[in-house]
């Protein structure tokens, strides 16, 4: 709405108050200052944030001493509205603005971020997403782009920006504007990420019952392996005492949603960090999985423990950390299907397929095999005796398998037909 004061909202709207001193006793009503990279109070003279009107397209955080029901005055917004935006700052959260949806309707975030429409902008949504109080036990943000969402546990974002919904965005340059347009606006029923058709990775991690955060890992096939607009979110952080994110194969980027190319030449080794203020017992886990395509075989490592877990065995982990950074102990592996060990050739005992059997030929000992499809769904495992092994098959549809060799130390891949 247009023309209403910001003091007469909060008068108006049970807005939890500041004392005398200018000073919240609870959390009030404030607005983003990207060239400060900080918040700043209603009535601050520095940054100055005084009696104004809301400006349409603008995005506030406000604290409601109890539940209410919002009561906006004024005229409607014009169909059209432009926000200018900012990346001044020299640390911190640079080139991040505070934002909202000026209309009576949802935003279709697809169509909001798409680069036509607004390539000023990188294509990930940022909500802030509150775990009921304000000592930060598991209040983060929550994270929205075209590889998917994530959030805190059940709190997901969806494809839209409701009504009267403040987000932040990252912009690419300085002093440019955002577009508000009526054909971003939607009246549709919110798609999720998981109703998406899309290989993924959703880990979380969770310390006792109040710290939880998690990432996600996206296969598609318009990604790459450097940092893209669309597909990877930059991992932003407030004073919570939990973090979970990954690394960009470079390592340059910190990244809280991760895209990558569905099929690569090469081997993808992707570091996977926890930040956390607190040593004890922590459950790392396997939220959600898909590998459809079947384009790698996926591993989460355990460099500590020397581990290399099949991802689609991997449900969760009990793992102990130290306070601090935790970033050269998991990581995942994406192994290349197509030229899984074809450098290693000479390490792997001898396999083919014949008539309904597969013919193993182990020159050493204590060597276990497991065959899986190409999307890791396990078909049957055993035991390998020294010599030739010959392994009856399950009646399969003539595909392309795995047949995994395991040993003491490592594991060996090899492709194979079965007819």
């Amino acid at each position: 709405m247009a023309g209403q004061g910001i003091s007469d909202f909060i008068a108006n709207n049970d807005v939890a108050q500041p004392d005398a001193g200018g000073y919240p006793t609870t959390y009030s009503f404030y607005r983003w200052d990207e060239p400060t990279n900080q918040w700043v109070i209603h009535n601050s003279s520095s940054p100055a944030f005084g009696d104004i009107n809301f400006d349409a397209g603008q995005g506030y955080i406000a604290t409601f001493a109890n539940d209410v029901t919002l009561e906006f005055k004024g005229s409607l917004n014009a169909p059209s509205i432009t926000q200018t935006v900012y990346k001044t700052a020299t640390s911190g959260k640079q080139g991040f603005n505070l934002l909202g949806n000026p209309f009576l309707s949802p935003i279709s975030l697809s169509v909001f971020t798409n680069s036509t429409n607004n390539p000023n902008i990188e294509g990930t949504i940022y909500f802030w997403s509150e775990g009921g109080s304000w000592t930060y036990p598991s209040d983060n943000y929550a994270y929205w782009n075209t590889s998917g969402s994530i959030g805190q546990g059940t709190q997901t974002p969806s494809n839209q920006i409701g009504v009267a919904q403040g987000f932040m965005v990252k912009v690419t340059a300085n002093a440019v504007d955002v577009n508000f347009t009526a054909a971003m606006q939607t009246h549709a029923n919110p798609v999720y990420f998981k109703e998406d058709n899309k290989d993924f990775m959703r880990i979380s991690i969770q310390f006792e019952d109040a710290y939880y955060n998690e990432t996600l890992i996206s296969l598609l096939g318009e990604a790459n392996l450097g940092f893209d607009r669309d597909f990877d979110a930059r991992k932003l952080k407030s004073d919570a005492a939990l973090y979970l994110y990954t690394l960009s194969p470079d390592k340059e980027y910190e990244l809280a949603i991760q895209g990558l190319p569905l099929s690569s030449d090469e081997d993808i080794e992707i570091p996977l960090v926890i930040e956390c203020a607190n040593a004890g017992t922590y459950i790392l886990k396997n939220s959600e999985f898909s590998n459809t395509q079947g384009s790698y075989k996926i591993f989460l490592e355990d460099r500590l423990q020397e581990k290399l877990l099949e991802y689609s065995d991997f449900e969760e982990l009990s793992i102990d950390l130290n306070a601090g950074i935790t970033d050269d102990r998991f990581f995942i592996q994406l192994k290349n299907t197509t030229r899984i060990n074809d450098d290693k050739t000479e390490e792997i005992p001898l396999i083919y397929s014949y008539s309904d059997q597969i013919i193993i030929d182990n020159s050493a000992s204590a060597l276990s095999y497991k065959l899986t499809d190409l999307r890791g769904s396990r078909i049957m495992e055993g035991t390998l005796e020294a010599g030739k092994n010959c392994i009856c098959l399950p009646d399969l549809p003539s595909a392309y398998y795995i047949v995994g060799i395991i040993d003491a130390e490592k594991v060996y891949y090899k492709k194979i037909w079965i007819q």
